[in-house]
């Protein structure tokens, strides 16, 4: 779409420097336009991966035709000759400008069936990126559902049980140990509490032992 309008351009300006070159009666100026015929070609070779190859080639030579026709009709204009020839020499170059013009709307068209399914194809995936985004976004969220659930029930079994075993260390019962689960606060607590309920099952048996030897003596 962008290339139809700069090619355009870049041609005209090349017509109107020969034109302009004639009117100043300067080879040099013709010449200098030399420059502009290699940038349109420059640029017709870098927008080949945009346009059709044949369409590119037709181009290429209409462009070839119409430079090497034109300034040399601008050279003899120049030197001021005239005659039968020269009006069959700028017919020439003036078909040569008609081939360049079509040439240039064959190469640069766009087919615009491709151009809706293109944008049909892009807002298809754009919908699937979205549908995608959400499904990965579910299951994350359930995710991190199902892991605070279980990190929840951890933390109520090891308080439950935390609990229960105090309640049978401050009945006197030492004979089962509060089970440890983990290595967090609840479980660093659960451990001391068994250290000090060991202290004191020992602590009880010193007691009755020293009790049994008095009531012995």
């Amino acid at each position: 779409i962008e290339l139809a309008p700069q090619l355009e351009g870049d041609f005209e300006r090349l017509r109107r420097a020969l034109q302009d070159g004639v009117a100043a009666h300067d080879v040099e100026a013709v010449n200098s336009t030399s420059r502009i015929y290699a940038r349109l070609r420059d640029q017709v070779a870098a927008a080949r991966g945009a346009i059709d190859g044949s369409a590119a080639d037709v181009l290429e030579r209409a462009l070839t035709e119409y430079y090497e026709t034109a300034s040399e009709v601008s050279r003899r204009l120049i030197g001021g000759e005239t005659g039968e020839e020269m009006v069959t020499a700028m017919s020439a170059m003036q078909a040569a400008q008609v081939r360049v013009n079509d040439a240039l709307k064959i190469a640069t068209a766009f087919d615009r069936r491709e151009l809706v399914e293109a944008f049909a194809a892009a807002e298809r995936a754009q919908v699937t990126a979205g549908q995608v985004r959400f499904v990965i976004g579910a299951i994350f969220l359930a995710s991190v559902i199902l892991l605070s659930m279980r990190i929840g029930r951890n933390l109520l079994r090891s308080l439950d049980g935390l609990t229960a075993g105090l309640q049978r260390f401050g009945r006197g019962d030492f004979s089962q140990a509060i089970d440890a689960l983990g290595s967090d606060e609840l479980g660093v607590l659960a451990r001391q509490a068994n250290q000090m309920a060991e202290s004191l099952r020992v602590l009880g048996e010193q007691k009755e032992r020293a009790s049994w030897l008095k009531n012995l003596e």
